[in-house]
């Protein structure tokens, strides 16, 4: 098999997740115990057949004009550098701050530290992907090459956060920026068609296909992917597996992805094909 990237685990290195109560969280509270330090992760990669991964320096709050949860790249970037080959990070960041500031700490993390691209959970800030405050963060991420990661499917249930983001919401922003690598992440779900549909309809719009488990990807995703008919012809090339640990455990969503009936080419390129060449990971 082809080289195996898991494009979305959020570093861990503290426990706190302070939001609501379900078996989901309880469970994801449970696995995220151990911080996700290098020590950690490579053995749980190796296990699971994973040759690189992508750490999210993740930032989310409990609710809109919550109490925030900060994972600065300072933290993540020691974790880096203990496997640079294999584990490559992307920098969190909470579109509240002042854009300045913003636009200086990420510049810091791509251009000193080395981070490959940006992550943004639009619902815990209230904030649309649509809106102008994000515009110079798009234009920074643009004239760095830096690619994005965006929260585009709906908000976990019952958390107090807004719906910021749904997969059409980017069509200004792959519009204005079309140099911009832009990934719609969690699928867009329950939105998948929308965010099929703009990646059929951008050249620089792609899905990280992470949250949720292989098992319950849609019909319409799986079909996508597998590159039926005209109206799926580029989705092989669009879709990108990643666990978004600690939400799943990172070797079962993998082995449900390799279950998936599609094509050897599709898998090879859904598990890391598309992320080696999309994501910076070279």
């Amino acid at each position: 098999m082809a080289t195996v990237v898991d494009a979305s685990v959020n570093y861990r290195g503290k426990t706190k997740l302070p939001f609501y109560q379900s078996e989901l969280r309880r469970a994801a509270r449970e696995r995220a115990e151990r911080p996700m330090t290098a020590e950690a992760l490579l053995p749980v990669l190796d296990d699971a057949g994973i040759d690189k991964a992508v750490l999210i320096s993740s930032i989310a709050a409990s609710g809109v004009g919550g109490e925030v949860d900060a994972i600065h790249a300072d933290e993540v970037y020691p974790q880096l550098q203990k496997a640079p080959d294999r584990l490559f990070g992307y920098v969190g960041l909470n579109p509240t701050l002042p854009i300045n500031e913003n636009v200086r700490y990420l510049d810091y993390a791509i251009r000193e530290l080395g981070f490959r691209g940006a992550h943004v959970y639009p619902h815990w800030w209230g904030i649309r992907i649509d809106d102008r405050r994000y515009w110079p963060l798009y234009a920074k991420c643009e004239e760095l090459g830096a690619p994005i990661m965006l929260q585009v499917g709906s908000p976990t249930p019952r958390n107090r956060a807004m719906i910021a983001a749904k997969p059409s919401w980017l069509d200004p922003v792959a519009y204005d920026f079309p140099n911009l690598t832009i990934l719609g992440i969690h699928i867009g779900s329950p939105w998948a068609n929308e965010m099929i549909m703009m990646c059929r309809n951008y050249e620089n719009v792609y899905m990280v296909a992470d949250a949720h488990k292989p098992s319950t990807w849609e019909p319409e995703l799986i079909d996508y992917l597998n590159g039926g008919g005209r109206r799926n012809l580029d989705g092989i090339e669009k879709i990108i597996w990643g666990s978004d640990w600690p939400i799943q455990d990172i070797k079962a969503s993998l082995e449900e992805a390799k279950a998936l009936p599609i094509s050897k080419e599709a898998m090879d390129n859904l598990l890391g094909l598309n992320a080696m060449r999309v994501m910076n990971l070279g």
